[in-house]
């Protein structure tokens, strides 16, 4: 199991890509007409000029929608988020950056301990997010954060869930390509050869294609996942392509990186894997979220997508 730190290094490289959402359900289930359905449902319970807190709020997904409601429906919202990670929105996201400008993002901010003053939200928000906190000091926190009346509204993880399921296979196919296909060592092995003009540059040579070519069907037999196919490819690629990095220690640096992002996926699958809730655990949720201070605590499922498949747990409630 990896370290926390290594976790938290994961999602801090994941959000400096720019992405909006964290991991993929194979058909964008986060954007599906439902999923937005859903929240625009939680935005209209809201009055004009409301303060809105998105925990764990990564790339800014939920504050872009809110954004996006507020627009069309001539309202508006005082909008922060607060995530844990390294996050800067405003510099790394180009889709639908546009949505987030005004926005106020707050990086290094555990969910557990907010630096806001007690009773000054109208409303929480969370995407994929308290799950992954201390779910009893997270609540609290909000409950301290939101005025008397105010809402929140999570979106979790849900264990038979479509981003679950979907993703697994590609944690096996990971923790194989970095553990036990040889791949990344071979690799190194015959590009230092070929830098270097060894002797031994052709057996090198040899034995990092089989293990590629070997790499090629296990993966295949492992799932229909095609990102880590797609990635074994490129490294192929690129070492036909070596020369472009000049010497071995160049091609190293970016072996190195590939081999980091690859490790930083398994990472973010094995926490959403720890993280997503069953039938039980919602219900440990809704009973924290009441002895917290909410009331009126109603859970739904959220289906999503063109199979309507099961995305997530919903939650919402109100504060006393």
């Amino acid at each position: 199991m990896s370290s926390t730190g290594d976790k938290q290094k994961a999602w801090d490289a994941h959000w400096r890509s720019g992405s909006l959402s964290s991991l993929s359900s194979g058909d964008k289930s986060t954007e599906a007409p439902e999923a937005i359905a859903a929240w625009n449902g939680f935005f209209r319970k809201l009055s004009g000029g409301a303060k809105i807190l998105d925990i764990a709020t990564g790339n800014g997904i939920v504050p872009a929608h809110a954004r996006a409601f507020a627009q069309e429906f001539h309202t508006t919202f005082e909008i922060t988020g607060i995530d844990r990670a390294d996050i800067d929105p405003l510099a790394t996201v180009t889709e639908q950056r546009s949505l987030l400008e005004g926005i106020t993002f707050l990086a290094g901010i555990a969910a557990e301990d907010l630096p806001f003053e007690d009773a000054l939200f109208d409303a929480v928000t969370g995407q994929y997010a308290i799950e992954y906190t201390n779910m009893v000091e997270t609540a609290g926190e909000v409950a301290r954060v939101l005025k008397a009346g105010g809402r929140f509204r999570f979106v979790c993880h849900a264990r038979e869930g479509g981003i679950v399921t979907f993703n697994a296979p590609k944690a096996q196919q990971c923790a194989w390509l970095l553990k036990q296909s040889g791949v990344f060592e071979s690799l190194s092995a015959a590009a230092r050869a070929a830098f270097e003009n060894s002797p031994e540059r052709e057996e090198t040579r040899t034995r990092f294609r089989k293990r590629a070519v070997d790499a090629r069907g296990k993966l295949a037999k492992m799932g229909e996942n095609q990102e880590v196919q797609d990635l074994l490819n490129n490294l192929v690629q690129v070492y036909i392509a070596r020369d472009q990095f000049g010497n071995y220690a160049g091609f190293e640096k970016w072996l190195k990186g590939v081999f980091e992002e690859v490790a930083g996926q398994l990472q973010m699958i094995q926490a959403l894997e720890e993280a997503a809730l069953d039938f039980d655990g919602i219900d440990r949720l809704s009973e924290v979220l009441q002895k917290a201070g909410f009331d009126e605590i109603a859970i739904a499922e959220l289906h999503a997508g063109p199979n309507k498949t099961l995305l997530a747990w919903q939650i919402e409630g109100v504060r006393v």
